[in-house]
């Protein structure tokens, strides 16, 4: 027997909270100021009663050796199964990430939020935060998000998580492929309407899942554009004055 599917959102604004976290591990990085570089990633994971997909892809920045900005974005696909319905979800998070790195210990922060007036209104945002430990090819680390979207005659998710993760990385394809595994505990939300404006019932959830993520990084390059805002301006040399002995 084929259980129905009810799409519950299509609008692609965030509504719908990321399985695992925001950008990559804690490894460290061979990046030097003014450096740049891409980096993608997917990720498949599991829970009781759901399954979902994630794919993410981000420009990083480095400001310096030890700190590095990420623009990124991550696209989500979530699907529910409940009282014999398969309700799926779908979101597109866009993202800023800054990332701290020590000798050892990493560190970051990434955000995003919104609002839009209308005839409905509608409001969003995510906070990810994530501290770990690692190596040029190998990361240990612990994270946590909170999550909120809603809708004036739309969808209204909110959610909460915990995560724990590994990773491990090999030179290839001109940069670095990696493999982690992740573990998150997480309570959501999910309610509100439909994509097509009708009600929908409220599932509230709270679940142990599991992820596996794959990822590249492509090798640095030197951006000379970035240097013109770090470096000082140079203007012309002042005149020197030759004093003339007097007769």
């Amino acid at each position: 027997m084929i259980r129905p599917v009810l799409l519950a959102s299509l609008v692609l604004v965030g509504c719908v909270a990321p399985p695992l976290g925001l950008g990559g591990g804690a490894h460290t990085t061979t990046a030097r100021s003014n450096d740049s570089n891409v980096a993608t990633g997917v990720a498949v994971g599991t829970a009781p009663g759901r399954e979902a997909f994630q794919a993410e892809a981000a420009m990083q920045f480095h400001h310096s050796k030890r700190f590095a900005w990420d623009v990124g974005a991550a696209y989500t696909q979530v699907a529910m199964h409940h009282d014999g319905m398969t309700r799926t979800l779908i979101g597109l998070m866009p993202y800023l990430r800054g990332r701290w790195t020590g000798d050892r210990v990493s560190a970051s922060l990434a955000g995003w939020m919104f609002g839009a007036s209308g005839e409905t209104g509608a409001a969003g945002g995510i906070l990810d935060a994530q501290l770990g430990v690692g190596g040029d090819s190998w990361s240990v680390y612990g994270g946590a998000y909170g999550m909120g979207y809603g809708e004036g005659l739309g969808p209204l998710t909110g959610a909460v998580q915990g995560r724990l993760g590994a990773e491990l990385l090999w030179c290839g394809l001109g940069g670095r492929v990696g493999v982690g595994v992740e573990v998150y505990a997480q309570y959501d939300s999910i309610g509100g309407a439909d994509s097509r404006g009708d009600p929908i019932e409220t599932i509230d959830s709270r679940f142990v899942g599991g992820a596996i993520k794959l990822r590249y990084e492509s090798s640095p390059t030197h951006s000379t554009w970035l240097e013109g805002s770090s470096k000082p301006k140079s203007g012309p040399a002042p005149a020197s004055a030759s004093a003339s002995p007097g007769r």
